[in-house]
């Protein structure tokens, strides 16, 4: 697997408090990975720490396949409120050393600012300055986008915005990214990967993949005659069910064979009214993992 970014005890103390606790993050190159966390969990700091923005108390960050370009967005935009949007993206792009005047007009045209191209930054709504803090992360073409709660504050025109703007960074995969929320149906519509942190420490990693395939889950079958069902269940070697009520069972293993149960249900003349099939989702996966004890 290549991982462009990997943290090996990453630790970081204030004083006597410990922020980040021995954070280990793997992320792959291509991947948009999410970093969910209630307010105050760490998430700000690891993402500072990656960025070099403060150094480790301990443990280090690793890009093991050479440090990539970093574009960084944490928590609001730094913007020139007296000058317009375009100054602010010619600002830090001839600062980098690097592309044309024509680069900063695409990036303002990508993230929907072309019509105020040459409007004072400080007149924008909280949306428009958000998208511009985008352009100005993406100024120089970073392989590695790192946005901290992007979508904080926005109304649902401006979070919807934002979310296209990832998907379409991430579309063809050249771009890394890492974005921090704690707003879980935001994360589960944009990322590939998540990481939870909770109090500094990072307690779970789960790909999109390995939540829809996991193992924690059940068939929710509707029949018209329990015992019956029961006992073709039990011929098919599966015995991890719970009925609840009348008409409700919960089959708990074998989720994968819930067409070979429909089935032997129908021959057996077992009535199916209903079936569905319930597997672990970012919410639980994140209860699971940040709650106490």
């Amino acid at each position: 697997m290549s991982y462009i970014l990997e943290t090996k005890g990453l630790t970081k103390r204030f004083g006597g408090f410990t922020a980040v606790d021995h954070v280990d993050l793997h992320i792959e190159k291509g991947a948009v990975y999410g970093l969910i966390g209630k307010n105050g969990a760490g998430k700000t700091t690891v993402l500072r720490l990656i960025a070099g923005l403060i150094q480790p108390s301990e443990g280090r960050v690793e890009f093991p396949l050479g440090r990539p370009g970093i574009g960084i967005l944490l928590e609001t935009p730094g913007l020139y409120m007296n000058m317009s949007a375009f100054d602010n993206l010619e600002i830090k792009r001839i600062a980098l050393g690097t592309g044309s005047p024509a680069d900063s007009s695409r990036l303002l045209e990508f993230v929907g600012l072309s019509q105020w191209a040459h409007v004072r930054a400080g007149s924008f709504s909280l949306g428009m300055r958000q998208r511009l803090g985008i352009a100005l992360a993406l100024t120089g073409d970073p392989e590695l986008l790192i946005l901290d709660e992007p979508i904080n504050g926005l109304d649902p025109n401006g979070i919807a915005d934002v979310r296209r703007m990832i998907k379409d960074i991430a579309r063809d995969g050249r771009k890394t990214i890492l974005i921090s929320s704690h707003i879980l149906e935001e994360l589960s519509k944009t990322a590939h990967v998540f990481g939870v942190l909770k109090d500094g420490v990072l307690t779970g990693e789960i790909t999109e993949d390995e939540l829809s395939s996991s193992s924690v889950g059940y068939i929710r079958f509707m029949l018209d005659d329990m015992a019956a069902a029961k006992e073709v269940l039990e011929r098919m070697g599966i015995y991890s069910y719970q009925q609840k009520g009348d008409h409700l069972l919960l089959v708990m293993e074998q989720i994968h064979r819930s067409g070979d149960m429909i089935r032997e249900f129908v021959l057996n003349g077992v009535h199916v009214s209903g079936c569905e099939t319930i597997h672990e989702s970012l919410e639980d996966f994140y209860i699971g993992h940040t709650k106490e004890g």
